[in-house]
């Protein structure tokens, strides 16, 4: 289910539209008032997993679910309502899945039918021969982390028809690894003249993640591993990103996608022994079939 939800989070590499507006029915990238839109993203791709061990996120079948009422809106895993709306500035409070634990999933067919072969050092118990010389966990050898639901604030600057500024503040409503993230980013949408449903859509940001969320999903203490040596206490990570987006209608219900986002890791998180890759990506190409 979270990876799932990872993929919904990911694949859409544009902010939740926080309102419904007045708009041509055709426009597949918009959501009259109270309408109910369903769809499904059929192709290949891949959300990268930067974790030791850890497996890539396949994308091949996405489902889409949107509504947008006058102030209460859905949008795939983010349940929100709008209490302030102009036609620059609009305001919302929302509830959505922090997609953090998808990482620490394992479901792979062969961790369940196929044994692990052969000797390998750095997974011998720790207070072995080549403990002292581990500098990294693997994903399989330490404690699970939870999955948790964030709840907060989020804002759109409407800049002109191209340009678009969001901001969202949010916190572990769950309880879970209690703290916050933060997004801030600028998105452009061209749209071209002889094919006024083709978009592209490109956005540059900068994601905050707090001590407490960085410290329990990425942390290693003795929960995790006896060896002392692997200890990590997390602190507070800013990691910038840059995405793009491509939409082309086919037909009525059949529009072509391309997606890709690359989002870089600084050293708070690099630095835990859990973590392989300083960033993590995602590309998916295929068709979206709106019903």
């Amino acid at each position: 289910m979270n990876k799932l939800l990872m993929a919904l989070t990911l694949l859409i590499t544009t902010q939740v539209n926080a309102t419904a507006v007045p708009c041509d029915a055709n426009d597949s990238e918009c959501t009259p008032v109270d309408e109910w839109r369903f769809g499904i993203a059929l192709g290949g791709g891949v959300i990268s997993n930067p974790l030791h061990d850890g497996e890539n996120i396949p994308l091949v079948v996405v489902p889409y679910i949107s509504y947008y009422g006058e102030h209460l809106f859905l949008d795939n895993g983010t349940l929100g309502y709008t209490f302030h709306y102009t036609d620059k500035f609009d305001l919302s409070l929302i509830g959505t899945f922090n997609t953090e634990q998808a990482y620490f999933e394992k479901f792979h067919p062969s961790n369940i039918f196929v044994q692990k072969m052969g000797f390998d050092a750095s997974n011998e118990l720790p207070g072995g021969e080549f403990a002292a010389e581990q500098t990294a966990i693997s994903l399989d050898d330490i404690e699970s982390r939870k999955w948790a639901i964030d709840g907060g604030v989020l804002a759109h600057w409407i800049m002109s028809d191209s340009v678009k500024i969001s901001a969202s503040w949010l916190t572990d409503i769950t309880n879970t690894y209690q703290g916050y993230n933060a997004d801030v980013g600028v998105s452009y949408r061209f749209r071209f003249d002889n094919s006024p449903n083709t978009y592209v859509f490109i956005k540059a940001g900068l994601k905050w993640k707090s001590r407490q969320l960085v410290d329990y999903y990425y942390g290693i203490d003795k929960a995790d591993t006896p060896n002392s040596e692997l200890w990590y206490k997390g602190s507070s990570s800013f990691q910038p990103y840059v995405s793009f987006a491509y939409s082309y209608p086919v037909s009525e219900s059949w529009t072509f996608k391309f997606n890709a986002k690359y989002q870089q890791l600084d050293s708070t998180m690099t630095d835990s022994p859990i973590v392989e890759d300083s960033y993590t990506a995602t590309v998916f190409v295929g068709g979206k079939y709106e019903f």
